[in-house]
């Protein structure tokens, strides 16, 4: 139905084509997790971090998951906004209430420079 956006709700992973990429960010076909509060539902794009299995060293801002029985890290370095038609492709489950969550969300307080003590963590 046209005009008419999906809801996606926070802490959603989907399956997501992460496409006209630059250097460093990440490409291709990925899980992604959506951290834009529910209150934002309705608009045409979503904040997501993406998921990737393949990476070299992890860093301490990356947050490790299993998603569909495979291990990754939740790249909140990678943090962007995504067109919820065009990009978020399948859905997969809902992690908000999870410890992980939690885990994503200090570490975008942080790379944010959101968090009480950022002065100190730097």
């Amino acid at each position: 139905m046209a005009g008419v956006v999906r809801l996606v709700r926070r802490g959603d992973i989907y399956r997501i084509a992460f496409a006209e990429t630059r250097g460093h960010e990440i490409t291709g076909p990925h899980y992604g997790i959506v951290v834009q509060a529910d209150l934002y539902q309705g608009l045409s794009t979503a904040l997501v971090v993406p998921i990737s299995s393949s990476i070299g060293r992890p860093a301490p801002h990356h947050v490790r998951l299993t998603v569909e029985g495979r291990r990754g890290y939740a790249l909140i370095d990678q943090l962007r906004a995504m067109d919820v038609e065009k990009r978020l492709r399948e859905f997969i489950t809902n992690i908000a209430e999870s410890s992980v969550m939690g885990q994503i969300d200090q570490e975008l307080l942080l790379i944010l420079g959101l968090h009480p003590d950022y002065r100190w963590a730097r």
